[in-house]
């Protein structure tokens, strides 16, 4: 089988970890890994059988364009592994396979991740992926806009509000003060 992504070399076989077979390009870097055999792994695994990295994240590349899977010929989806990272899975609904660009099955160790590949390509995954994005945008943008002291302030008395037992009483207050 021929690279997912530089489509010139053929696909070796390659061990990722113990147990999960998988092929690989010497000339890209890049790993297919057939989900049958990745689900039959992530079950068998313990998991603390994978090393984590410490540190700064691993650099991994990332294809800019859509792959074609080389078994049925069809556009692969693009699934983001993680809000941490612009890295994502490609993954061939129809053949049910996985690529991953040079350096990003380390990134999903070193982001505890992988054991959730198949978790990662799932709706619920990408939809929490964008809700932390745009959560952290708009606490950027009121950063921005109070600055970290009074950031940090408003927060401080959000949290603090929250908890209250007289919430309600203390929110009309600050209605009827606003109000003049």
């Amino acid at each position: 089988m021929k690279c997912f992504s530089c489509k010139e070399s053929e696909l070796l076989p390659v061990k990722l970890e113990p147990g999960l077979p998988a092929l690989g390009c010497n000339d890209c870097g890049g790993v297919y890994i057939d989900l049958l055999t990745y689900r039959e792994w992530n079950e068998d695994r313990d998991d603390d059988e994978t090393a984590v990295t410490e540190g700064a994240l691993v650099e991994a590349s990332e294809s800019d364009s859509a792959l074609i899977c080389q078994r049925c010929r069809k556009i692969m989806l693009k699934f983001k592994i993680s809000g941490a990272t612009d890295n994502y899975v490609d993954l061939c609904s129809t053949c049910d396979d996985a690529w991953l660009d040079k350096g990003e099955w380390q990134l999903l160790n070193q982001l505890q991740l992988e054991g959730k590949l198949t978790e990662i390509v799932t709706r619920p995954w990408q939809k929490h992926i964008r809700e932390e994005r745009a959560a952290s945008s708009l606490e950027n943008r009121f950063k921005e806009e109070l600055g970290e002291t009074d950031f940090d302030r408003a927060k401080d008395y959000a949290s603090w509000l929250k908890s209250h037992p007289k919430r309600r009483e203390i929110e009309n207050l600050v209605r009827y003060i606003r109000r003049g």
